[in-house]
């Protein structure tokens, strides 16, 4: 389309497409406006002129100009190759891992993408998903106890992380404030800190990490009595050694989108021992006996199995699966439960 002029046939400029585009939709003056570095000039500087010229007033109140990305240390580019999408990373990483990088550095700088990059940012949050399970874990099992040395140290952290958003929405530092804050809860949260100052560490890390879209994803509830019967059913059968029922009831809950595992491990007499887990469930309801005599293996064979069912697996949660099933914390709280039952 264009339109008759004394000089061609007139079309819009890109310029002026934005300015109209900002001033139908949003109004003569914006809060924010944001962009690349290398629009600064000329398109922001020509939005500038043209929008205040013609309306008589400051355009926008604040501009954020994000840094480029390079990918392993060359520029983004599809002459180069290397270009890619969203939705292409999302085939290996999760939607929260790639959100959680692109926070790690200030949105000014540059930023690296590579996949070594990425598999470092799915650790950080991992580190900071298994704090919360601890956290959730302890909050279970620590009902009366009276210990609140930790409840006051946890204020500056959500200090640092103001501070940090306040200069230039310096995300960066903010997740290094809640790194700091996970580092204090776990030295400092034990078996014997009352419930009060665990809910509070609890809901500062969900309260931080939504101020920037993150660690709000929780584990699935407790499993219904429908669900659960059909597991003491299974394992009912697979005592008596009627494994055609087992291997019926287990193709029915995994129809139900319920999957378990059987894991072997070697006990103490040097005998092979099952031990059913339902990957579903929260890590309460799974047996003491299985983090006793299972221990740190598990987390190879139990990525290794579920890999091998479904290769797209995100790789963020897999791994905080595994993580948090043979978490040392986890082990040691439960070894001395068994110990008091003995």
């Amino acid at each position: 389309p264009y339109w008759e002029s004394p000089w061609s046939e007139g079309r819009p400029g890109w310029h002026i497409e934005c300015s109209a585009m900002a001033n139908k939709y949003l109004g003569k003056t914006i809060d924010i406006h944001s962009g690349g570095m290398d629009l600064i000039f000329p398109h922001h500087e020509n939005e500038v002129a043209q929008s205040e010229a013609a309306n008589g007033c400051q355009f926008a109140h604040y501009w954020l100009h994000n840094g480029y990305i390079n990918v392993d240390n060359r520029k983004m580019s599809k002459s180069l190759n290397n270009f890619f999408t969203v939705r292409d990373v999302a085939k290996e990483f999760d939607y929260e891992v790639i959100r959680f990088f692109m926070l790690s550095a200030h949105y000014r700088n540059p930023i690296n993408f590579s996949h070594d990059l990425l598999v470092q940012a799915q650790s950080g949050l991992n580190r900071i998903y298994t704090c919360i399970d601890n956290l959730e874990f302890l909050k279970g099992t620590n009902e009366g106890k009276t210990d609140n040395s930790a409840f006051d140290g946890l204020d500056k952290f959500k200090d640092e992380f103001i501070s940090a958003m306040d200069d230039d929405v310096n995300t960066a530092d903010a997740i290094s404030a809640i790194f700091d804050l996970v580092r204090f809860a776990n030295s400092e949260i034990n078996g014997e800190t009352d419930v009060k100052t665990i809910d509070k560490a609890l809901s500062l890390i969900r309260e931080l990490g939504g101020v920037l879209g993150i660690l709000q994803n929780k584990k699935d509830e407790i499993l219904d009595e429908e669900i659960e019967k059909l597991i003491e059913d299974r394992n009912n059968a697979r005592k008596n050694k009627d494994f055609v029922l087992a291997d019926k009831i287990r193709d029915d809950l995994k129809a139900k989108g319920i999957v378990l595992e059987e894991i072997r491990a070697r006990v103490l007499n040097g005998e092979e021992a099952m031990f059913d887990f339902d990957v579903n469930a929260p890590l309460e309801t799974i047996s003491p006996l299985t983090f006793a005599y299972v221990g740190d293996a598990v987390h190879e064979l139990y990525v290794r199995t579920m890999l091998a069912k479904d290769k797209n697996l995100p790789a963020s949660k897999l791994h905080r699966a595994a993580t948090t099933f043979v978490s040392a914390r986890a082990q040691s709280q439960t070894v001395a439960a068994i110990e008091e039952n003995l």
